[in-house]
C-alpha cells in the first residue's frame, strides 16, 4: 500500500484503533508499540489513538451500553469526533492542511 501511495504521490496516514479494553491503564498487551515502530523504521506516518482514547475514557468513545450490546470495536459518536479532531490536528502540524 506504501508503495502504490508513494508511486501516485499521495501521502498515505496509518492509524492505529484500539479496542476498549485496551484503554485500562494496566491493560499489558500493546500491538500498537510495535505498529509505530514498523512504520518508523520504513518511514511512514502513523497516528496511534490510543493516548487521547485513554484520557476520554472508554465509555465516552466506544458504545459500550450494554441494552444495544457491549461493542469493544466501534466507536460512539463523539469516539468519531474525537478521532476526527486528533487526525485534522495530525494533518495540520504536518502540513497537509491549510
Amino acid at each position: 500500500m506504501q508503495l502504490a501511495a508513494r508511486d501516485d504521490h499521495i501521502p498515505l496516514l496509518i492509524a492505529f484503533f484500539p479496542l476498549a479494553y485496551q484503554l485500562d491503564k494496566n491493560y499489558p498487551y500493546l500491538p500498537q508499540k510495535n505498529f509505530a515502530e514498523y512504520c518508523q523504521n520504513r518511514k511512514m506516518a502513523c497516528v496511534d489513538l490510543l493516548d487521547e482514547f485513554r484520557k476520554q475514557g472508554k465509555e465516552k468513545i466506544f458504545m459500550l451500553d450494554k441494552e444495544r450490546g457491549y461493542d469493544i470495536w466501534h466507536l460512539s459518536l463523539e469516539g468519531h469526533g474525537i478521532t476526527a479532531r486528533v487526525l485534522s490536528d495530525y494533518l495540520q502540524q504536518h502540513g497537509y492542511l491549510h
